[in-house]
């Protein structure tokens, strides 16, 4: 959690602390998801109203540059005809499949943001060299 009675924190820039912010959001809806998970397996009627209330909380906080980002594509996929409805979707949730698809949904765009993506080195082809230093102007 980030800690707004630091030092270090005033230091940090803005976009540091709502990266940070998100992460973690994102961090409760999966604790939440394995917890459900776990006693689901064992048995145990689920309970998703913690996954769904974290998931929910995640949304506020990225409903700005979701709606900036998410392709018709991706409403279409999720029967939203708009970005409204995606609002409503995220707020009625109640199935474990729809849950899901909406947390993919921030999820990649998370990967997008390279907010959680680990590979983000270009892959280099050494057998090409020579196209590279032509498209390079060498």
């Amino acid at each position: 959690m980030v800690d707004f009675n630091n030092d270090v924190t005033v230091g940090t820039p803005a976009i540091d602390v709502v990266r940070i912010l998100w992460l973690q959001r994102r961090s409760e809806v999966i604790d939440h998801l394995e917890l459900y998970t776990k006693r689901d397996a064992q048995g145990v009627t689920g309970d998703l109203s913690g996954v769904r209330s974290k998931l929910f909380s995640l949304f506020l906080e990225v409903q700005p540059c979701l709606e900036r980002r998410v392709l018709p594509e991706e409403l279409k996929a999720l029967d939203c005809a708009e970005f409204n409805a995606l609002r409503v979707k995220f707020r009625q949730a109640k199935t474990e499949e729809e849950l899901l698809d909406l947390f993919y949904l921030i999820n990649h765009q998370f990967d997008d943001l390279l907010l959680t993506r680990l590979d983000t080195k270009k892959r280099h082809d050494r057998t090409r060299w020579e196209i590279d230093n032509k498209a390079g102007g060498q």
